[in-house]
């Protein structure tokens, strides 16, 4: 059976452990980062072109791009419209028959 003292030195070890191994990925990871840094400094102007154009690119397709956007947003709006007429059109039936049947009364 283990006693406290060498149960706390374990944990203490493998903590030791833990911290020297998480150093070491950290420490790999920062190279990794300084290894990546050139070839990011060698797409960016590619990037940046490619950037460039795309806004260029933009005002000319964005009445095409709004165009297409509000086209959907209108049916909808028309289907909206549309089907509230059919409520409305039952709620004046449903009154017209309750006066004509008060009327009877």
């Amino acid at each position: 059976m283990t006693t406290p003292k060498h149960h706390t030195q374990r944990q203490r070890a493998l903590i030791e452990n833990l911290h020297a191994g998480l150093a070491g990925q950290r420490a790999r990871e920062e190279v990794d980062v300084v290894c990546a840094r050139p070839e990011r400094s060698a797409i960016a102007p590619r990037h940046g072109e490619q950037r460039a154009a795309a806004t260029a690119e933009f005002p000319a397709s964005s009445p095409d791009l709004i165009r297409n956007y509000r086209r959907p947003q209108a049916i909808l709006f028309e289907y909206d419209r549309s089907g509230l007429r059919w409520p409305r059109k039952e709620d004046g039936f449903s009154e017209r028959v309750a006066a004509r049947i008060c009327r009877g009364c």
